[in-house]
């Protein structure tokens, strides 16, 4: 179903794409394959009406036919990037806006127009960098719903590694972040949700700033296992599992709740997640980082709990060794996707283009459904320096090399 609509939608982008004001771009007769890109909160990409005819012009130009916009960082707002990028009444809207507008709202109009998907690209844990949050009366009210590392237990508010982060395996916590994918859901007509940190970032997390609230990891841990005492952060097999069954929880819970929401005419919508594959591909899923840091994604793929799972498979093709961490990764992940889909996240803002080209051209020879360019921004290292570049060029050089057609996404699993 999902192919058919796009193919109607591309065989009508001539007339809405002058209609626009975008270059008419024809109908291409390839293999359906999902090709987007992550355009972050903290640069130019959806904050004004130009930003976004910009982005989804130069999405057109690069043939791409999906925008992941990450329309939640934090859920604070006061700083660039913070705040939310549509209109919330949950979470404070963002305050780099330009003349009120919904971002949101307004991408999906313009992207739709043109045929491209619209992805809603959301942090759920992480909250702020100061406390209280900033605009967020609900979250200063629950100190009680963060989570900390073992050294700052029941201490109140702490942040892991500089930000204040949420516990997931809080009842309440899972309602609060349930109820903003809801209103997204239901409130525009997206096409997916993606769903980035969706792990811990350090092992050492998971423990209440608050000891007393029972809603708790660590509560519903000792609670369900008879666990009397704190477990350490490592080397406790139980501890490590029930964490890691935390993020699971919220996982599959939304797995249920998008296609609850039938009055969205998107459906049926994508459910994404972005996937750690950090270093070199182990051969054992549970020797991964991933893993370790409690994102059981195998798992989820074998459930069937996402539709598809973009690796962020971040590597410099230049540099031999992580050149082949990057082929490694493509191949393991084709591996573990079951029989879902699996994008290949690949870093357009580490490598010269034509690296890029050749990253890309390997994931989907090698099998994947699809790829993903982070980012919209940030496009190349030509220079090799460390240092990415905005180049607008790259759109219509990955059209020229790679995308030379327009596609279909592929139809879902």
């Amino acid at each position: 179903m999902r192919a058919r609509l796009a193919h109607a939608c591309l065989s009508s982008l001539v007339v809405v794409s002058l209609a626009a004001g975008w270059p008419a771009v024809a109908q291409g007769d390839g293999n359906a394959s999902f090709r987007g890109f992550w355009a972050d909160a903290f640069h130019s990409g959806f904050k004004s009406t130009s930003q976004i005819n910009s982005m989804v012009s130069r999405a057109v130009t690069g043939n791409y036919n999906a925008i992941i916009a990450e329309v939640l960082a934090y859920h604070d707002r006061g700083s660039s990037g913070h705040g939310a990028y549509w209109n919330s009444s949950i979470v404070p809207k963002a305050d780099d806006i330009s003349g009120g507008l919904d971002p949101l709202a307004y991408l999906v109009a313009q992207a739709h127009a043109a045929g491209l998907e619209v992805h809603a690209w959301i942090v759920p844990y992480r909250v702020c960098t100061n406390w209280p949050p900033n605009g967020n009366t609900l979250l200063a009210s629950h100190p009680e719903w963060l989570m900390v590392e073992l050294a700052d237990m029941d201490g109140g508010p702490a942040t892991i590694g500089g930000k204040y982060v949420m516990d997931p395996g809080s009842p309440d916590v899972q309602e609060y972040l349930v109820s903003i994918v809801q209103e997204l859901v239901t409130d525009y007509e997206i096409d997916g949700i993606n769903l980035d940190y969706i792990r811990y970032t350090q092992v050492d997390a998971g423990y209440p700033a608050d000891e007393d609230y029972t809603g708790s990891s660590l509560a519903r841990f000792r609670a369900l296992y008879w666990y009397s005492g704190t477990p350490a952060p490592t080397g406790v097999p139980l501890w490590n599992d029930f964490r890691r069954q935390t993020i699971d929880e919220l996982v599959r819970r939304l797995r249920v709740e998008i296609p609850s929401i039938t009055s969205n005419p998107r459906q049926p919508l994508q459910l994404t997640a972005d996937l750690i594959t950090f270093g070199n591909a182990p051969s054992d899923f549970e020797d991964s980082s991933a893993y370790e840091l409690h994102q059981n994604w195998k798992y989820w793929m074998e459930q069937g709990w996402l539709d598809a799972g973009i690796p962020m498979n971040y590597k410099r093709e230049y540099d031999s060794a992580q050149a082949q961490w990057y082929r490694n990764w493509v191949d393991a992940a084709i591996e573990w996707r079951s029989d879902r889909h699996m994008f290949c996240g690949q870093a357009n803002y580490l490598n010269t283009m034509a690296d890029s080209i050749t990253q890309l051209q390997y994931s989907l020879n090698a099998g994947a459904d699809g790829t993903c360019n982070y980012s919209y921004y940030a496009t190349a290292d030509q220079d090799m320096d460390g240092n990415w570049e905005s180049d607008w060029t790259w759109y219509t050089y990955v059209s020229d090399q790679l995308f030379t057609v327009p596609v279909p996404i592929p139809a879902l699993p």
